[in-house]
């Protein structure tokens, strides 16, 4: 019973001993198929093909930055992501990126390694131009590059040696040198000198005697001269592409000395037996020995010196020139007692004589009050030389120009008036007159010319900015500005002005014929002489009344504005109206009787003057503190201020005040 019951135990442990290998067998496989599938789904596979064959034959790839195998020009890579290496002999290596995502199908092209090729030629000395297939690479003695493989041109250029061209043909990943043999180029050389017979050298090697010719290889020369008796002469040529001939004539100059100079004064011409000389340094120069010299120096304006000498060969000798200056006389004589200036220094007033330097020399004749001129002349050493201007003043000299007057170009026109014998004022019995209407004799002896209007702001801005231009007459403007306005007019012109204005002061020193202010006599004059058969009351004649389109004067359009205003008259302006508004009077004037009242030169005097002789063209107490003013304006409204006699007062600023301006005529 006991050993059945061992059998028994030993067969059921035995039963359980396979049941674990069965079921551990089962377990590996089930593990193993676990691996395998598990791979089969990580791993991916990518098919190669490499292009061209002749890569292909010689190829092999390899994984980079991954895990993988290759088999015959499949890489398996697993987890699909690598760096696929491919690399061949002959050829450049590449790599590509592989993931997941890439196709399993890869075509990879290979490019062939250049040559790498080194060209030089049998000159090493010489530095070429190196061209690849007509493109410039280098200049040196040699030409390393790399090459694609196939036919290239290599061409080495240099001036002096032919093209060399050399077509080549490249296998790749070749490594080769080549040299050229570039073919120097030649070119003929003539010699020829006067005397014949000198020896020739080419750097420094005598070659032959003159005329000389041969044929030289291309390069650069120093080419030697010399013969007995003369100095060598030498010189350089080249030969090259571009000249392929030299032919030169040398004469030799015979054994040289040197002169030494003490030249004064500078910048004079020297010459030596006729030829003109230039001192090497400033002070040497060469000249032939053995040789009577003439040396001979001379300068304008300085008296010629003259110094033979011979020197022998290589002698150095020394020679002193001072030239002193020549002198002729010259006279200058002029319309007026000019001041004579001679190059800007002055030397006297003419009529003058001098002793001056026989050289260009620039004279000017000037003097105040006239333009002044300038001559270049010539004083001669053996003449006496006579210089003679007539000095214009600029007024005169403008016009004999024929340029425009500066007034003509502001617009100011002017009439002509010839005066004569008058009696200033009124008489004593003419109605409404004024007590200070006094009557002098006066003669107006010198024509005049006066303008035919008022000056209008327009053209008083050009004198002050501060004043709006426009076409009506200026007011607001004080008799001493209106003087100094007169004198600004002659300045512009060249006249000389006619008021002599110290601060607030003025005179009339003497009658220029600088621009003015009329006289009170002459603005009456104008007004009820000046070519009329008798002399008339009004500027319109004696009629007493105002007709239509007289001029400005106070007429209805001020009525309660002032007292007095011309009854029923109508002009068409409450204030000032542009010049030239209303008709002219018989001799061209405009506005003498209305628009604006006028500044005349003379002071205001209550007490008649000393009347027992003629007045010549008087300007009447200029000094006093208040001046005349004539004629109406566009405040006057009673008939009887607007008789030619009346006059007014004042000084400064009035809003009813203007001017005229009258000059004296040019001789």
């Amino acid at each position: 019973m006991a050993s059945e019951h061992t059998i028994d135990s030993q067969i059921k442990k035995a039963k359980t001993r396979r049941k674990s290998v069965v079921l551990a067998g089962v377990t590996v496989f089930i593990a193993f198929l676990s691996v395998y599938l598990s791979v089969l789904f990580l791993v991916k596979g990518f098919n190669v093909s490499i292009s061209p064959l002749d890569a292909r034959q010689e190829a092999s790839i390899s994984i980079h930055d991954g895990l993988g195998i290759v088999r015959n020009q499949t890489a398996y890579v697993l987890f699909g992501e690598a760096e696929l290496q491919i690399e061949a002999k002959t050829f450049k290596s590449t790599s590509i990126q592989v993931n997941a995502q890439t196709p399993s199908n890869l075509l990879i092209e290979l490019l062939p390694k250049p040559a790498v090729l080194r060209f030089t030629t049998d000159v090493e000395s010489v530095q070429f131009d190196w061209l690849v297939d007509g493109d410039w690479k280098t200049r040196g003695n040699a030409l390393e590059i790399e090459l694609a493989p196939g036919s290239h041109e290599i061409i080495a250029k240099h001036e002096w040696y032919e093209n060399t061209i050399l077509n080549y043909d490249a296998v790749k990943a070749s490594d080769d040198e080549v040299q050229l043999h570039p073919t120097k180029r030649v070119g003929t050389v003539t010699i020829a000198s006067v005397p014949k017979g000198a020896a020739v050298s080419i750097n420094g090697e005598v070659v032959g005697i003159t005329p000389y010719q041969a044929t030289w290889s291309a390069g650069d020369y120093q080419l030697g001269i010399q013969a007995g008796g003369y100095e060598q002469s030498l010189d350089q040529f080249s030969l090259n592409k571009s000249i392929t001939a030299i032919e030169r004539t040398y004469t030799l100059l015979p054994l040289q000395a040197s002169l030494e100079l003490a030249l004064t004064p500078e910048g004079g011409l020297l010459t030596v037996n006729g030829l003109p000389k230039t001192p090497d340094e400033g002070t040497k120069i060469s000249v032939d020995a053995n040789t009577l010299l003439t040396v001979q120096y001379q300068k304008q304006g300085f008296i010629t010196q003259v110094r033979r000498v011979t020197l022998s060969p290589k002698q150095q000798g020394a020679l002193a020139l001072s030239l002193e200056p020549d002198l002729g006389q010259v006279k200058f004589s002029s319309n007026v007692n000019a001041t004579v200036s001679v190059n800007g220094k002055t030397l006297g007033h003419a009529p003058l004589s001098l002793s001056l330097q026989t050289v260009p020399l620039e004279v000017t004749f000037s003097k105040q009050g006239y333009r002044s001129q300038t001559r270049t002349i010539m004083p001669l050493s053996k003449k006496a030389l006579n210089v003679e201007v007539e000095l214009l003043t600029e007024f005169e000299a403008r016009r004999k120009e024929g340029k425009p007057s500066f007034v003509s170009k502001l617009g100011i026109d002017f009439i002509k008036v010839t005066g004569g014998k008058f009696e200033t004022g009124s008489p004593v019995n003419e109605a409404e007159r004024f007590r200070d209407e006094h009557q002098l004799p006066v003669e107006l002896t010198k024509a005049f010319l006066v303008a035919e209007t008022e000056i209008t702001e327009a053209q008083y801005h050009t004198f002050d900015q501060s004043v709006t231009p426009s076409n009506l007459p200026l007011v607001n403007v004080a008799w001493l500005d209106a003087v100094r306005y007169c004198n600004w007019l002659s300045e512009q012109e060249g006249l000389r002005p006619f008021y002599r204005v110290q601060g607030s002061r003025v005179s009339v020193p003497e009658l220029t014929e600088g621009y003015r202010l009329l006289s009170e006599a002459e603005w009456e004059f104008v007004a009820k002489h000046f070519q009329r058969a008798a002399r008339t009351t009004f500027v319109w004649g004696n009629e007493e009344r105002v007709r239509k389109g007289q001029g400005n004067f106070a007429d209805e359009s001020i009525r309660g504005k002032q007292t007095f205003i011309l009854e029923k008259y109508q002009d068409g302006f409450a204030q000032r109206a542009p010049v030239k508004s209303f008709n002219a009077d018989r001799n061209g004037f405009y506005d003498l009787d209305g628009n604006v009242r006028e500044w005349v030169s003379d002071g205001y005097q209550v007490i008649k003057a000393d009347d027992s002789d003629v007045l010549i063209n008087p300007i009447m107490a200029i000094e006093e503190v208040n001046h005349v003013i004539k004629g109406g304006s566009f405040k006057t409204g009673r008939l009887k201020m607007l008789r030619a006699s009346v006059k007014g007062k004042g000084d400064g600023q009035l809003d009813d005040v203007g001017f005229r301006i009258a000059r004296y005529v040019a001789r």
